[in-house]
């Protein structure tokens, strides 16, 4: 566990609310860590391929190019998908590439890195970048597992201007509706992908972190809808935040009932959706002042749905989690969120 300012860690795991100061600490230390673990992968990746003579002709830039990333990754601020990707979930199972080295070395050669984190973007679909299709099939398995049936997931090639109209207005709605939210979104989130693919409304994962991927279904892209959405995941963002410096459950693969899901879950995912649903309610609440009439009685039943959810999930957790100190603090804080909204 990597040695963080104790106050910014205490604020973050006493409350399933907010504290941006403290997400900013910990997001730039966990960042950090990750940027460092890709150039540990990439040097042992490049040393195997030196080694064993293979593309003899590209090796000497990639290690000029190393030795700079070496010098210049504990000045970062803020990491990509694809460094997750790359640095934390392909290098354990497997070497890096050449191509992929290349990739990585010219992310983590961007001097934007060295200065607080841009906002949020749209262009993986563009690019096609070689994190998305792999995460994409994770999402659906996850979804598989759950007794969610459908077709594969693939990034959208749908006209992206629409899709990032309606997102942008979200994004207005909630830094009008909960500044604090919207700034830790910016913070943590770097890339909007948008998916195509039955039975999908927003997903993450930790395999890469950064990233959000949001549904292309008509029903769903309304700026409500995303709203929704961008709270929902970037609630997932926050809570793996706090896990990256703690440890909050001693049972975190039991299986237990889901509020979100048919099919019972690992009581970690769980957690996070009581995390995630609470942070939804307190979401529409706040919103209620800032949408037109005609949406603010879809925005009450879509909260009363959910608290009926969240309670479903607390039940389940009382019943089947094992917290650890901290995690039963931030449960309580949870349970004590849910008695007031």
């Amino acid at each position: 566990m990597v040695s963080v300012n104790t106050t910014a860690l205490a604020d973050q795991l006493s409350s399933w609310d907010i504290h941006i100061d403290s997400t900013r600490v910990l997001a730039r230390v966990m960042s950090r860590n990750t940027n460092c673990a890709l150039v540990n992968a990439i040097s042992r990746s490049l040393e195997h391929l030196r080694v064993s003579r293979r593309h003899g002709d590209r090796i000497p830039p990639c290690l000029a190019r190393l030795e700079a990333a070496k010098k210049d990754v504990k000045a970062t601020l803020w990491s990509r998908p694809l460094h997750v990707w790359l640095g934390l979930y392909t290098y354990p199972e497997r070497l890096l590439s050449l191509n992929e080295i290349e990739d990585a070395l010219s992310s983590l050669g961007d001097p934007a890195l060295k200065a607080p984190p841009p906002r949020v973007a749209f262009d993986a679909n563009l690019t096609n970048t070689r994190w998305v299709d792999p995460a994409l099939a994770l999402l659906r398995a996850d979804l598989l597992e759950g007794g969610i049936p459908g077709r594969p997931l693939c990034a959208t090639r749908r006209s992206l201007a629409p899709l990032v109209k309606v997102t942008d207005e979200a994004v207005e709605l909630l830094e009008a509706a909960w500044p604090e939210a919207a700034l830790e979104m910016h913070e943590l989130v770097r890339q909007i992908v948008f998916v195509d693919g039955d039975e999908h409304r927003s997903a993450f994962t930790i395999h890469t972190f950064g990233a959000i991927y949001l549904t292309t279904m008509p029903e769903m892209v309304n700026v409500p809808g995303i709203y929704e959405n961008l709270i929902h995941e970037s609630g997932h963002h926050a809570l793996t935040l706090k896990e990256a410096f703690t440890k909050l459950l001693l049972n975190s693969e039991q299986r237990t009932e889901s509020p979100l899901r048919g099919a019972p879950r690992p009581v970690r995912g769980v957690f996070h959706a009581v995390f995630v649903l609470t942070r939804m309610i307190l979401g529409f609440e706040r919103a209620l002042a800032h949408v037109r009439v005609g949406d603010r009685e879809k925005l009450e039943q879509r909260a009363e749905f959910l608290r009926k959810r969240r309670e479903v999930g607390f039940r389940s957790l009382e019943r089947s989690a094992r917290f650890t100190d901290q995690g039963a603090e931030l449960f309580q804080a949870l349970l004590l969120a849910g008695s007031r909204n």
